[in-house]
C-alpha cells in the first residue's frame, strides 16, 4: 500500500506540474488564442505574393501584412490581385477566393491610402490567415463566444457568419485608428476586445480597444 501510495503521489504531483489538474502556483494569468491550441506542424512561411502593379495599393497591402506580423499572426502562402472590375470580386470591395493557393482579390473603388482601403486588406487577410490557421473545434470556440451556429453558410446572411465576425474582428483590432464595425452584430469595443482577445491572445492594436478580462479566454499559452 506505501508503494502504491508513493506512485499515486507522484503521479499527481507530475500532473499538477504540467498543469493537467489544478493545484499548481501561477503568477500573473496568460492569456492564449485560438491557433495555438491545437498543435499544428512547424512549416516555413511562403511570402505572400502581391500581383499589383499600383505602388499605393502594394504599400496599403504591406502594410497590414506588417500589422498581422506585429500581433505574431503568420498569413499562409496567397497570392493578392487588384481588379478594376467589382465582377472579380462579386460585387463586393474584396473576395477570398480558397485554394490550394488562396487568391486575395481587391475591387475597391477608392484610395489605397484611405481608412477604406486599410480595412478591406485587413478584412481580406483576417479570412486568409483564419482559413488557414484555425481547425474545426477553434472556429466552433468563436461562434460558441459570438452566439452564432455557422462558419460559413449560403442559406445565412454575411452577418451571421462566423467567418465573417473573425475578419471584422481582426480588421478592427488591427487598424490604426478607431473606427465602427457596421458589417456585424455586438461590436462595442468590450465585446470586440473579448473576441479578439480570444483570437489573438494580446491586446488590440487599435486605440479603440476595450481590453476584456484574462478570465474571459481560453487557458494555455500566448506565445
Amino acid at each position: 500500500m506505501t508503494t502504491t501510495a508513493t506512485i499515486l503521489k507522484g503521479l499527481t504531483a507530475l500532473l499538477v506540474a504540467l498543469q493537467i489538474l489544478p493545484g499548481a502556483s501561477s503568477g500573473t494569468p496568460e492569456i492564449s488564442r485560438l491557433g495555438t491550441l491545437t498543435p499544428k506542424p512547424v512549416v516555413e512561411q511562403a511570402p505572400l505574393d502581391i500581383d499589383v502593379e499600383d505602388p499605393g495599393w502594394t504599400a496599403t497591402i504591406e502594410w497590414a501584412v506588417a500589422r498581422y506580423e506585429s500581433v505574431g499572426l503568420d498569413l499562409p502562402a496567397a497570392t493578392v490581385t487588384l481588379h478594376d472590375d467589382p465582377v472579380a470580386c462579386k460585387g463586393a470591395s474584396g473576395l477570398y477566393v480558397r485554394g490550394d493557393v488562396p487568391e486575395i482579390r481587391l475591387c475597391a473603388n477608392t484610395e489605397p491610402d484611405s481608412r477604406i482601403a486599410r480595412l478591406i486588406v485587413l478584412h481580406e487577410l483576417g479570412h486568409l490567415w483564419a482559413e488557414g490557421t484555425l481547425t474545426g473545434p477553434e472556429k466552433q470556440a468563436l461562434l460558441d463566444l459570438r452566439g452564432l451556429e455557422v462558419w460559413a453558410d449560403s442559406d445565412h446572411p454575411t452577418h451571421k457568419w462566423g467567418a465573417e465576425h473573425a475578419a471584422e474582428i481582426l480588421s478592427w483590432g488591427l487598424m490604426d485608428e478607431s473606427v465602427r464595425i457596421i458589417r456585424i452584430y455586438d461590436t462595442t469595443p468590450d465585446l470586440l476586445s473579448e473576441a479578439w482577445l480570444l483570437l489573438v491572445g494580446r491586446p488590440a492594436l487599435t486605440p479603440a480597444a476595450s481590453i476584456a478580462p484574462a478570465a474571459m479566454t481560453i487557458g494555455g499559452n500566448p506565445d
